[in-house]
């Protein structure tokens, strides 16, 4: 068997391999940021310094990324998708723009429409006559 560290040769009831150190079966990774190859416990890339460990800032911000995407993949289907969508889904689909906001008043907004199903279809109505009226949900969006 060989190591998929350093590629060695090492014997087949090995746990750690004798030339490298690295416990059989741990690969390498790839940094994200320039692509260099690296040991899988590695907090660093040596060839470019960044760190392999994610803060809570950055986490923070890919999620925020991440409702921003969503969001503008909502905004960007056509008209009658989001017309069916609210038809048969408003509790959900609803919820989800409105969670998607990013801000206190689209969360809490976003939660109330899952729970209580879009404000118990009253919401369904409202987000049916501004998909109608703007191509888009706008009412507390």
């Amino acid at each position: 068997m060989f190591c998929r560290h350093c590629g060695n040769q090492i014997a087949d009831e090995a746990s750690v391999c004798i030339h490298c150190g690295v416990p059989v079966g741990k690969g390498k990774r790839f940094c994200h940021h320039c692509g260099a190859e690296h040991a899988e416990e590695a907090v660093v890339c040596v060839k470019c310094g960044v760190s392999f460990e994610q803060t809570a800032a950055q986490k923070e911000e890919d999620f925020m990324e991440s409702l921003k995407s969503f969001r503008s993949t909502l905004d960007s289907l056509p008209w009658v998708a989001a017309l069916l969508l609210v038809l048969f889904a408003d509790g959900l689909f609803g919820g989800l723009y409105r969670l998607t906001k990013g801000d206190t008043t689209g969360i809490v907004v976003g939660i109330l429409w899952f729970v209580t199903g879009g404000f118990f279809g009253i919401g369904m109505l409202i987000d049916l006559i501004c998909i109608i009226a703007n191509k888009k949900i706008t009412f507390l969006a």
